[in-house]
C-alpha cells in the first residue's frame, strides 16, 4: 500500500476520490508524495469535469513537474447511487500481459485541442480476441483514474483510439478528453471533460495551427488548398504531411498564403499502394516542421 501522505490529503481536498490501487499507483508513479503541501497546486491541478451522462462524469487533470507537463490524468467517476458495470472493447487477444478494464479505458481516451492538433495514425494487429472482455464494477461515488505520459512536446496515445499527439509549436493549448464507454446494459455512453490549459515549451501564448484540412486540389494551379492561413499562424515554408506512409503520403511545403488559406504543391513521399495522385478534400494535413526567416523551429 502506497503512502500518499500530505499530498494525498491535498489531492482529496481538491476533489479527487482515491479508490483502491488505481489512483494510488498513479500518485506513486509521478512521485507527488515528495512535493511539499504549499507546492501541491503547482504539481497537481483540480479536476476539470464535464457534464454527467447516465451518472458518469469524465474529468481531466494536468500533472506538472519541474520541466513542464509530465502527464495527463483522466478520471471516470460514478455520480449515481448504484454501481455501473463497465465492459471492455478490446479487438485483439492479450499478449503476455493480461489487460484489465483500466488498460482498456486508458486506450479508449482521446483528446481534442484548441488550436487543433490531430493524433498520428495508429495501426495494430494480432489474433482476434476470443477471451471474455474485462469488466469493472464502478461503485456509487467511486472513480477510476488512468494516466497518459507527456514527454516534451509529445502526448502518447492509445491503440483503441489514436496514436500520439505532437505539439509542434510551443505555446498554450486548451485540452479536452473524450471517451465512449460500454456498460452492462450494452449502452454506449459518450463523455467529455471540461477544458484545461496545456502549456508546451514554457510559452504562455497562442500557438499557430498544428494541423489543417485539405479543402481541394486545384488541378489548374497544381496546388493543394488548406483551411488555415496567416491568421492561424501558418507561415511560408511551413511543411505539412497528409496521408499515411503505409498507403500514400504527400509533403506540402507552403508556397502561397492568405489570411484564411494556405497553398502548397503536393510532393509524393511514399506510395506503397496504388491510389489517388493527389490529396483529396477532407484529408488532414499535419504540421511536421515550422520555419521562420529560413530557420527550422522544430
Amino acid at each position: 500500500m502506497c503512502k500518499i501522505g500530505i499530498v494525498g490529503i491535498g489531492v482529496l481536498l481538491m476533489g479527487s476520490v482515491v479508490v483502491g490501487e488505481a489512483e494510488i499507483r498513479v500518485l506513486k508513479d509521478v512521485k507527488t508524495e515528495e512535493v511539499k503541501a504549499k507546492d501541491v497546486k503547482k504539481a497537481v491541478r483540480v479536476w476539470k469535469e464535464g457534464p454527467a451522462n447516465r451518472g458518469l462524469v469524465l474529468g481531466l487533470q494536468v500533472v506538472e513537474g519541474k520541466d513542464g507537463v509530465k502527464a495527463i490524468r483522466v478520471r471516470l467517476r460514478n455520480t449515481s447511487k448504484k454501481a455501473v458495470r463497465l465492459i471492455g472493447v478490446f479487438t485483439y487477444a492479450d499478449g503476455k500481459k493480461k489487460r484489465g478494464y483500466a488498460d482498456c479505458l486508458k486506450e479508449l481516451v482521446s483528446f481534442s485541442t484548441v488550436p487543433r492538433v490531430e493524433a498520428s495514425p495508429f495501426s495494430t494487429g494480432g489474433l482476434s480476441r476470443k477471451a471474455p472482455q474485462p469488466t469493472h464494477d464502478l461503485g456509487a461515488g467511486e472513480s477510476m483514474v488512468v494516466e497518459r505520459e507527456m514527454k516534451g512536446d509529445y502526448l502518447w496515445g492509445g491503440s483503441l483510439t489514436h496514436g500520439s499527439y505532437h505539439f509542434v509549436r510551443k505555446g498554450m493549448y486548451f485540452l479536452r478528453a473524450h471517451v465512449v464507454v460500454k456498460t452492462k446494459e450494452r449502452a454506449e455512453v459518450k463523455l467529455y471533460s471540461n477544458e484545461e490549459a496545456l502549456v508546451v515549451g514554457g510559452l504562455r501564448k497562442a500557438p499557430g495551427a498544428c494541423s489543417a484540412r485539405v479543402l481541394k486540389y486545384d488541378e489548374n494551379a497544381g496546388l493543394v488548398w488548406l483551411d488555415a492561413g496567416s491568421l492561424d499562424g501558418v507561415r511560408l515554408g511551413d511543411v505539412f504531411e497528409v496521408g499515411h506512409g503505409k498507403t500514400r503520403l504527400w509533403e506540402l511545403k507552403i508556397s502561397k498564403i492568405g489570411r484564411e488559406y494556405a497553398f502548397a504543391k503536393p510532393v509524393l513521399k511514399a506510395a506503397p499502394r496504388k491510389g489517388a495522385e493527389n490529396p483529396g478534400g477532407g484529408m488532414v494535413a499535419k504540421l511536421v516542421k515550422t520555419w521562420k526567416r529560413g530557420r527550422a523551429l522544430d
